[in-house]
């Protein structure tokens, strides 16, 4: 048997009410809700006491939109990230996507599955498991109703191309999606993803030029700024630039302090300010101090050998 699953298992109240949120039907009604379960692909919509009406038994497609409030499973996930619990989000975005699973495809509810499919992404870079990020990224890639999650999901294809084996590809194939896309979450994805493979090639100063575009142009993208900044600050350091390598990393903590990237940029700084020689700013990680080495031991000196080869 299929287990009722309860979307709305929110705390959503306010003086002892449950908070209502309007759903919309495709023939033009429409109900405020308080509660929305879905049960073997059926989806019961559950209005408020006061309202008098009863629960609505709708399927899937019948519904154009849900003002679903945030799911605190979503807020949950989305808090770890930002946090730095890379771990503790992907397990929170488990749970979100168990819940809004059922409803990834109305509008309303789709914002959500989406953002955490991105978030999702994300993290499992760091953990290599491209093919789990593929599957769902090609599955969203072909979704035309959802023209820009289409081309940022694009976009992390061409990347992950470049992470198994072939950078030169995947530089081509972002470049040419940053000249054909126009929505700005997938462009910031872009020209990160972008600046990675320049910085693995070993081009720093095409690297920094596409790193630097991100807190200029796409401010609003907060998944991508912490990254770019950090990644501006390594190649400050390749080209020899420490001194714009501290300032970038000073302005990553002041404007990220709890980002996924925070605790590198500490550890970073405090090295770049060591090599500085200058005094390393509050809430930089110490600098590692070097493994003191034995005291030298006389190298055993061999006698030459004068001895002859006997024929």
């Amino acid at each position: 048997m299929t287990r009722p699953l309860l979307i709305l298992s929110l705390g959503l109240t306010l003086a002892g009410h449950a908070l209502a949120f309007p759903v919309y039907f495709k023939d033009g009604d429409s109900m405020d809700a308080v509660s929305f379960t879905v049960n073997g692909g059926k989806f019961t919509i559950t209005p408020p006491p006061a309202a008098g009406a009863t629960p609505k038994v709708v399927e899937a497609g019948a519904l154009q939109h849900v003002d679903l409030p945030v799911p605190a499973s979503f807020t949950e996930a989305m808090s770890q990230n930002k946090a730095g619990e890379k771990i503790k989000a992907l397990i929170a975005i488990s749970k979100a996507r168990a819940d809004l699973e059922p409803m990834k495809n109305i509008s309303g509810p789709h914002d959500y599955w989406i953002e955490l499919e991105f978030l999702r992404a994300n993290l499992l870079l760091d953990q290599k498991r491209t093919k789990d990020i593929e599957a769902s990224m090609t599955e969203i890639s072909r979704d035309t109703s959802d023209a820009p999650a289409a081309s940022r999901a694009k976009v992390f294809l061409a990347h992950l191309g470049g992470i198994e084996g072939n950078p030169k590809k995947a530089i081509e194939d972002l470049n040419a999606l940053i000249k054909e896309t126009t929505d700005n979450e997938a462009l910031a994805d872009a020209w990160l993803f972008l600046a990675n493979h320049l910085m693995g090639t070993n081009d720093h100063h095409g690297a920094l030029l596409a790193f630097l575009r991100i807190p200029v142009f796409y401010a609003e993208s907060d998944l991508q700024l912490s990254a770019a900044r950090l990644g501006a600050a390594r190649c400050y350091l390749a080209i020899e630039d420490p001194k714009r390598a501290y300032d970038a990393l000073k302005e990553l903590l002041a404007k990220h302090p709890a980002s996924p990237e925070t605790a590198e940029a500490k550890k970073l700084l405090a090295q770049v300010s060591k090599d500085l020689k200058i005094e390393a700013p509050a809430g930089a990680a110490p600098a590692e101090k070097p493994v003191a080495k034995p005291a030298d031991t006389p190298e055993e000196k061999t006698a030459p050998d004068n001895s002859t080869e006997t024929k």
